[in-house]
């Protein structure tokens, strides 16, 4: 059976969603995010697309996290 093209989208849409957030959470260990503006930023980045992309509120990473 040749599955449905909005099927195969489906989980095209499915795989990429995962892959950004395996990058989320290596990005959000630490020796990561918190080594500088620029890798904290790109987390909040991430962060920011996961939340829009599963319809939930953001968790950024602030400087005060960098600190401890």
């Amino acid at each position: 059976m040749i599955p449905k093209w909005a099927d195969v989208r489906k989980g095209i849409l499915l795989r990429r969603i995962f892959t950004v957030e395996k990058m989320r959470v290596i990005q959000g260990t630490d020796g990561n995010w918190n080594i500088s503006e620029y890798m904290r930023g790109f987390y909040n980045g991430l962060e920011l697309a996961m939340a829009i992309l599963m319809d939930r509120n953001t968790n950024y990473k602030n400087v005060e996290d960098m600190k401890k």
